[in-house]
């Protein structure tokens, strides 16, 4: 999942407020009005429909909301939710979910396989314009078939009886659990959605979660209410609130005035925070499957398309200072693609080091000597964090310092940045980040970098890498895949795929209630 600031997932965690079971409710809330849970959004929420959603925190909202055959649970593994459980063929290429019993939308409709294959279905067709539905699908059969407009139908769904589908896929694909997990493929009323017209409002936000939603104000505020008749008994909340608050400072000045009870706090706060008597014990950080990094498009400035250019680069930049300075010391450094506590994740890779000298041998015998001959670019990050702002300028300083290279910096609205840098494709050289959609580094790399995959955004392509990863995803066994992404990753780095520059994670304020 594209990154503009960090999730705030566990705020819900927290206040055990997730849905799929028992965990996640009290089986009986108190009823008191007062029992809220208000924290501020920091994006203006797009839509509340799942299947267009590409950004972590309207993500995050609508899974109080919508539910899907599968979640992660606080062990980061797939569980049941919808599906109350599943049979693998011994080929592990199709998958029987049967559906759990006496489940209803909230609007009082019975859940049924219909809604699975309506709800699977409409996020491929080319007039849901979905951007990530295609991908969170991918290797279903019959989904480049829906994706192209030639079919209509998911050849590889199919209705078994009300309450079984079956799902066929074209080969083993060990991740394939936590992937039907993600937003996209949550599974809203058939009956809903096909009586409605036009755009997708919240009359159309029938979900079986939690939650159901009483006010959608977009620029402004929204407000989800108790379902009081959830499947796994009645959450702990009546209501969340979550109004619309971008500036870091504001949601900070709401929690301090008690209008709020959660609050996402950038590196900056946070250490001030940790030092003051009102704070100190209600600061935590959240640790994130979370990398932020430099992106290259050499399509877009042919200069990127030798290696020798991107390493060179890689070898400009301090980035060892440039988490220092930009975050206070909060992230760490990164060096590969794949994030601490993701499978697959070692501090044993062989780095590229900072060494400006050597920066300026590779960048001459590229032929841009001393900067000559080299353009001058602009660097495009999307606003909403003090880090990326700080960490841009200083990547902006160190490639002027060492490689004598022009660099602009701009910042874009978050929605205008995902598009451009996204499905668009027009930004040859930006800053951003990837926070994992779950825990496996399939969705890393395989997701990200794989030549032909629909969220490679800078044209990467490297038969060596994509052999690797294909071994990997299919496999079943975890030791084996792990031992293959790691090899992927060093590619990764080597090739400098990507510039990792630093691995996230979220500070935040919890009030003591």
């Amino acid at each position: 999942m594209r990154l503009i600031v960090l999730i705030l997932a566990a705020a819900t965690l927290l206040a055990g407020i997730t849905g799929c079971g028992p965990k996640g409710s009290s089986g009986g809330g108190s009823g008191k009005t007062e029992n809220v849970l208000r924290y501020a959004i920091r994006l203006d929420p797009p839509s509340l429909d799942p299947a267009i959603l590409q950004d972590v925190y309207t993500s995050e909202l609508v899974q109080n909301v919508y539910e899907g055959l599968t979640t992660i649970d606080e062990n980061n593994k797939p569980v049941p939710c919808l599906a109350e459980k599943w049979d693998i063929s011994p080929n592990g290429m199709t998958y029987t979910f049967h559906l759990r019993q006496g489940v209803k939308f909230t609007n009082g409709d019975p859940f049924t396989a219909e809604d699975v294959k309506y709800s699977l279905e409409r996020v491929l067709l080319p007039e849901t314009k979905s951007p990530t539905g295609p991908n969170y699908l991918a290797g279903v059969v019959g989904v480049k078939e829906m994706v192209a407009g030639t079919s209509k139908t998911l050849s590889g769904l199919k209705v078994i009886d009300p309450s079984t589908v079956s799902i066929t896929l074209d080969k083993p694909r060990a991740y394939f659990l936590s992937m039907i997990a993600y937003p996209s493929n949550f599974i809203l009323s058939k009956k809903t959605l096909q009586s409605a017209h036009g755009p997708f409002t919240k009359d159309q936000a029938i979900g079986t979660g939690l939650f159901k939603v009483e006010k959608f104000d977009q620029g402004s505020l929204v407000v989800l209410t108790a379902n009081t008749s959830y499947w796994g008994g009645r959450p702990k909340l009546d209501r969340i609130e979550r109004p619309v608050v971008i500036n870091f400072q504001t949601t900070h000045a709401k929690y301090e005035a008690d209008e709020t009870d959660v609050c996402e706090t950038n590196t900056t706060d946070y250490k001030a925070d940790s030092q003051d008597s009102r704070f100190k014990t209600q600061t935590q950080v959240i640790p994130q499957a979370n990398t932020w990094y430099i992106a290259f498009h050499p399509k877009l400035e042919p200069k990127f398309a030798d290696v020798r250019v991107r390493r060179a680069f890689a070898m400009a930049i301090n980035r060892d200072e440039l988490t220092r300075i930009a975050t206070n010391g909060v992230y760490p450094r990164a060096d590969g693609f794949l994030p601490p506590g993701m499978p697959g994740f070692t501090t044993g890779l062989n780095k590229i080091p900072y060494d400006p000298e050597a920066a300026k041998k590779l960048f001459a015998e590229a032929g841009f000597p001393g900067g000559a001959g080299f353009p001058k670019l602009k660097c495009v990050y999307a606003q909403g964090t003090i880090e990326s702002a700080a960490a841009v300028q200083r990547i902006r300083s160190d490639l002027k310092t060492n490689l004598d290279v022009e660099l602009e910096t701009q910042e874009r609205e978050s929605g205008i940045f995902f598009k451009e840098t996204g499905d668009k494709e027009l930004i040859p050289f930006f800053f951003t980040g990837w926070v994992a959609d779950y825990i496996d580094p399939q969705d890393f790399l395989s997701t990200m970098l794989r030549t032909g995959s629909a969220l490679n955004h800078v044209a990467y392509s490297n038969t060596k890498f994509d052999a690797l990863c294909d071994e990997a995803d299919s496999t079943t066994d975890m030791d084996k895949r792990v031992k293959l992404y790691q090899q992927a990753d060093q590619i990764c780095v080597d090739d400098v795929a990507f510039l990792p520059i630093m691995y996230g994670s979220q500070p935040i304020l919890i009030k003591p209630r």
